[in-house]
Formats: structure tokens, C-alpha cells, sequence
């Protein structure tokens, strides 16, 4: 898709009525231009991106569900951010990647990353060795790559400590401790 436009015009030594129809043509095609990712002039929300397009010649490879760019206080399924949290981000289509996945202010939280990654995190508290399982807020809705284990054992002692089973709902991990525990745990996920 190409845009005639002159640089050069109005040129000062012309009569503006002599560059009338190269004038005309330039400002055809800014509004076209604009108009492929945008809303057009004289219509409400003017100016606004309506989408983002990339070149034919250079497209990113799209998940199953290409990505919609947002940066607005809701996600592509419709859901408020907490706290009215106005960011930029990739919904993919499926309402279970977003659903329930913003919860950036707790101490067991997650969020939705660009390109659908989700990161969650949180701690839990155990006294003993145990195999105690903890279980995410919201499950991934795909897969969970993998989850950090942080044991803190202030004041008892630890001779092992290891996750057992992982899944998209939570972990189990085992502990062979003495005293007061607390997990500190980052899984991250799709």
C-alpha cells in the first residue's frame, strides 16, 4: 500500500492556488494513513488506535489466537484491573488467560504478562517437616513451567527441601525441618 504525498509543496515561490491539488493529495493521504490503525477524522474518539498493524513483509508469529493490543483499565475479556490499573498489555483471546488472573497488590498474587506468560506468588507457612501443598488462587489455565522454592527456618534447621509434584492448581513440596517454616514460592506459567 503506498501514499502519494510531496514534501516540497506548498512550495514559497507558488501561488497557493497552483498547489491547490498536491495539497489536496497530501492531506488524503495523512488521513488515509491514519485512518489504517486509527479512528478517522471528524468522528468521535478521533485519533484513537483502533488496532496496531504490522507490515506484511514482517509479521510476528501470533499465538493460536492473535493478540490484541489494550491499555485501558480493562482486559480483553472485560474484566476491571484491581485498583484501576491503567496498562499495556496482550490478551489472546481466551477469557481463562485473564479471568481472575490480576492480583498485584497481595502477598499471594499474580499477574498477566505481555504474550499471555502469567507469574504468580505468595508464601506459605508450615511448623515441622511436612509435605504440605499449596494451592494457587486461580490455576493456570495451560501449563505451569515451573515453580522457586525459598525456605525460611529462622531459628530450626533443615536438612531437605523439594518439590514433590507441580501442576497448573498448586505444588506440593516436601520438608524435613524442625521449628516455625515459611515458604516464599514464584511459579510462573501460561
Amino acid at each position: 500500500m503506498t501514499f502519494p504525498y510531496s514534501p516540497a509543496i506548498p512550495n514559497p515561490p507558488n501561488d497557493p492556488a497552483d498547489d491547490v491539488s498536491i495539497m489536496q493529495t497530501n492531506a488524503g493521504s495523512i488521513s488515509s494513513i491514519l485512518a489504517v490503525d486509527h479512528v478517522g477524522f471528524n468522528l468521535s474518539a478521533g485519533g484513537q488506535h483502533k488496532q496496531i498493524t504490522f507490515n506484511s513483509n514482517n509479521p510476528p508469529a501470533p499465538p493460536v489466537s492473535p493478540p490484541v493490543l489494550f491499555t485501558n483499565n480493562q482486559d480483553g475479556a472485560g474484566n476491571n484491573l484491581p485498583g484501576s490499573l491503567a496498562e499495556l498489555f496482550f490478551y489472546s483471546g481466551s477469557a481463562a488467560h485473564s479471568a481472575n488472573q490480576y492480583n498485584v497488590t497481595g502477598t499471594n498474587g499474580s499477574v498477566l504478562l505481555p504474550m499471555g506468560i502469567i507469574l504468580k506468588w505468595g508464601s506459605a507457612t508450615f511448623v515441622g517437616s511436612q509435605s504440605p501443598s499449596v494451592t494457587f488462587t486461580n490455576a493456570f489455565p495451560n501449563n505451569c513451567f515451573g515453580v522457586q522454592l525459598s525456605l525460611l527456618n529462622a531459628g530450626g534447621t533443615q536438612t531437605q527441601n523439594r518439590l514433590s509434584t507441580v501442576t497448573t492448581s498448586g505444588f506440593t513440596a516436601s520438608v524435613n525441618a524442625s521449628g516455625s517454616s515459611t515458604w516464599y514460592w514464584l511459579a510462573i506459567g501460561n
